[in-house]
């Protein structure tokens, strides 16, 4: 068996594991926000291992040296485990950055967009004609930010030795 098929079998064996995970972790974010009187949707998922599979593939083609061994999969593929924190007050991003970095370590952070983009087409409803500061304008004509947190449990110890993404 190659290389990627094992990674993606070990995976399948590990999905119950990657379920607990994201449960347990997303409700732990959960309640921490609802202490700070943050109002927000958390939700998780785990990665399709059909999807996987593919998207390993893609980023094996595009590397310079291909895959060597499961632990470099491991280390190119974040988001294995996945949770998303949707703000209704786009205000508390600061916030809960810091309440995540306080219940998990924060082993690397990307913005999305790096930089805001100018919309393309004059929009009806905006304050002053601005739109939020580094916002990125969708076509349905709503700001999107995101930030991807990789993280891992802060207790060494417990049943989270691998990062997810938060």
């Amino acid at each position: 068996m190659d290389l990627i098929n094992q990674f993606i079998e070990n995976y399948k064996k590990k999905l119950t594991f990657y379920e607990n995970l994201g449960r347990i972790s997303s409700s732990q974010l959960e309640d921490a926000l609802q202490s700070a009187g943050i109002r927000a949707m958390v939700t998780y998922r785990i990665k399709n291992p059909g999807r996987l599979k593919s998207k390993i593939l893609r980023r094996n083609v595009k590397r310079t040296v291909p895959y060597k061994n499961m632990k470099e999969i491991y280390e190119d593929i974040a988001d294995l485990c996945g949770i998303r924190v949707s703000l209704y007050f786009p205000g508390d991003r600061i916030k809960v950055d810091s309440l995540i970095s306080d219940l998990f370590q924060v082993i690397e952070r990307k913005q999305f967009p790096e930089q805001s983009k100018p919309p393309t087409y004059n929009k009806r409803f905006r304050l002053l004609g601005q739109s939020l500061p580094g916002a990125y304008e969708r076509g349905n004509g709503t700001a999107f930010r995101k930030t991807l947190l990789r993280c891992q449990d802060r207790d060494p110890g417990s049943f989270c030795p691998d990062a997810c993404l938060v």
